[in-house]
């Protein structure tokens, strides 16, 4: 606006995301559940609008399964998930010299578990704590403007294997407080 350049690009992205849940109630205490979706997710206006010199960015679109278990009582609930993601066009965004870019890496197959505890504490105390184990590889090399990273078979790019929370808190139903600590595990970045 200020240089008097006027922007010209447009994209339009459309998509039929179908789902589907079920659940089992087993007790009074004890649920399983299993899901499937399909998602969207659209490419960041900077890509679109900004520099281009990656080249144009395709929409991400993923299929997401997920089967799990809760147990649930008053004072604790417990849940332990596997998922299988099926990513295409997966978006990854990296920053240079302050600047964020974004590309599409490609077919990108992610699994992993996920595992969590929260549960209330005497006198209005409560915790959390949380594990997941993500497995994000990359199913064809990235390729882009004629050049071919040997990408096939290795972890994505900017994706933690292991990530981790846990905290405590307190909630009287007046006032509220939370002291949460995270991890992040190492992850391939270039």
């Amino acid at each position: 606006v200020l240089s008097g350049a006027a922007f010209t690009n447009s994209a339009d992205y459309y998509r039929f995301l179908p789902s589907f849940s079920l659940d089992y109630q087993y007790d009074q205490q004890n649920q399983v559940y299993y899901n499937v979706t399909s998602n969207i997710r659209v490419p960041a206006v900077a890509s679109i609008y900004g520099n281009q010199s990656l080249g144009q960015q395709n929409p991400e679109t993923t299929l997401n399964q997920e089967i799990g278990w809760r147990y649930t009582t008053p004072e604790l609930l417990l849940s332990a998930a596997v998922f299988y993601d099926q990513f295409k066009n997966r978006q990854v965004s990296f920053t240079s010299l302050g600047t964020t870019s974004y590309l599409n890496a490609g077919k990108v197959a992610t699994q992993g578990l996920e595992l969590s505890a929260n549960g209330k504490l005497p006198h209005n105390f409560n915790y959390r704590g949380a594990w997941t184990y993500v497995k994000a590889e990359q199913d064809e090399d990235y390729t882009q403007n004629g050049v071919v990273a040997d990408t096939k078979g290795k972890q994505l790019f900017n994706t933690p294997k292991n990530l981790a929370s846990a905290g405590i808190g307190y909630d009287d139903g007046r006032f509220y407080s939370n002291l949460l600590a995270r991890y992040t595990g190492s992850f391939y970045g270039d």
